[in-house]
């Protein structure tokens, strides 16, 4: 096929794309139905946990249950799975057909699904929404969908040439599951954070005559920029959290301890041998950024208008993290950047600096703007 290519290339056919070939094209929208169906039906088991908590009053009595539930799930899902091949082992129809596919698939639903339900109770209160439940759908099928299309690209992709020693050994399944909850957490708190981007930026729009072109435009733009948007989303959930608090100082002490703790530890899980498969590639330097954005912003906070607060701290955290990614390639930093503790630290402190630049320039941006709109001349009364 790919001989095809380049006869048809070289033969003049210049307009000719691989990627209009019909087969190429039926097969992304086969991988996106694979990933997307599933992630559905995993946020479907979440939006059921959801409704069961959601009859409780207390709050932090929902978070405390659902992480019962998720440990519960974690530490069961393999006695489950014996349960049912043997249960199921001896009828081959059933244990071949898609029906044996989609009950082994409810632990792994309901593992995942605890992670999205804890990033949703947590920011809640923020979030305005007429039906709490499709928050939940959404943002879970965003999320989960970002798991498995991590778990495929490493099924399908080039061997990195690790050890396999590392399934057999000791707690891996709790591990693996709890590594992958906390990265369905992070991608969920980032949609979050997002949505809330978005829904602030329609309330600056609203009653511009280009409106739908400016959210268009922004929603675009999130797209286009991932993951840094997504590290600017999880900095506007993290801060939406750290509002609970009262002060600057708890919230920054806060941000600063856990972006030290993140990199180091996350950098020295990156040391074992295959356990990438379980923190992620972009895990790292993504919470890292929304913490190290978190400092600065809570800093200058009290100086930004609080219509404009949402938008400038994830398009200054976005714009920080391109920066410091054009920098790291600049450097050839390559893997060092989510291996080394030092570097990935050295980086957090660039981070912080940036973002303090981004917030700067962006209050003084809306300043400027509000200084030159016109001021409205009052009625005389006579």
């Amino acid at each position: 096929m790919e001989r095809e290519h380049l006869q048809r290339y070289s033969s003049g056919d210049t307009m000719y794309s691989p990627y209009a070939d019909p087969s190429i094209l039926f097969a992304l929208l086969a991988i996106a139905l694979f990933i997307l169906v599933p992630s559905a039906l995993a946020s479907g088991f979440a939006v059921l946990l959801f409704c069961l908590v959601d009859r409780i009053k207390s709050r932090w009595l929902q978070i405390a249950l659902v992480l019962a539930a998720g440990i519960a799930f974690i530490i069961g899902e393999r006695p489950f799975h014996v349960f049912m091949y043997r249960s199921l082992g001896a009828n081959e129809l059933m244990l071949l057909g898609p029906l044996f596919s989609l009950v082994d698939m409810i632990p792994l639903a309901l593992i995942l699904g605890t992670g999205v339900l804890v990033s949703f109770l947590l920011i809640r209160d923020y979030l305005p929404l007429k039906r709490a439940w499709v928050g939940v759908f959404v943002a879970g099928t965003i999320a989960i969908a970002a798991d498995f299309l991590k778990n495929f690209l490493i099924a399908f992709g080039p061997p990195n040439g690790g050890s396999s020693a590392i399934y057999s050994m000791p707690y891996y399944d709790l591990i693996s599951r709890s590594g992958e909850v906390l990265l369905i957490f992070v991608a969920a708190s980032a949609v979050f954070g997002m949505y809330l981007f978005v829904r602030q930026a329609g309330n600056l729009a609203a009653g511009h005559r280009h409106k739908r072109g400016i959210l268009t435009a922004v929603v675009t733009g999130l797209l286009v920029t991932l993951p840094a948007a997504a590290a600017g989303g999880l900095a506007v959930y993290l801060a939406a959290i750290c509002s609970k608090c009262s002060g600057r100082l708890v919230p920054m002490l806060l941000s600063l301890g856990a972006m030290v703790a993140v990199g180091i530890g996350s950098s020295l899980l990156m040391g074992i041998p295959d356990i990438e498969r379980i923190v992620g590639l972009f895990f790292i330097p993504a919470v890292v950024m929304a913490f190290a954005a978190v400092i600065p912003f809570v800093y200058f906070a009290s100086e930004i208008p609080k219509t404009w607060q949402t938008v400038i701290l994830l398009a200054g955290t976005a714009a920080a993290d391109l920066a410091l990614s054009a920098i790291a390639v600049l450097l050839d930093l390559g893997n060092r950047l989510t291996a080394d503790p030092l570097t990935i630290l050295t980086f957090a402190e660039g981070g912080i600096i940036l973002a303090a630049l981004a917030f700067a320039a962006g209050n003084y941006l809306v300043a400027r703007q509000e200084r030159a709109r016109p001021v409205p001349v009052a009625e005389e009364t006579p």
